[in-house]
């Protein structure tokens, strides 16, 4: 795979880091509980936007919402997507 190269892969949970600057934080409120119902339900609808890191683990870009819904759920170790 090219540096450049889009794919969706399933990635565990544990894999994924958060960037230090990241402006925006995830809050457990009513809207989350709705993603999670959501997720619960039908699965991930969209995928999250990550970059490899130099040590094997991926850099969350955007999904950090989903990310923490998947959690909730229980999908933290495991490739489950829904």
């Amino acid at each position: 795979m090219s540096k450049n190269e889009e794919n969706v892969v399933q990635i565990p949970l544990n894999k994924l880091q958060t960037f230090p600057e990241h402006p925006f934080r995830v809050r457990d409120d009513q809207l989350m509980q709705q993603l999670v119902e959501s997720i619960r339900n039908v699965g991930v609808l969209v995928p999250a936007i990550v970059r490899r890191t130099d040590d094997g683990f991926f850099e969350l870009i955007g999904g950090h919402r989903r990310k923490h819904a998947c959690e909730i759920l229980g999908m933290s170790n495991s490739n489950e997507s829904g």
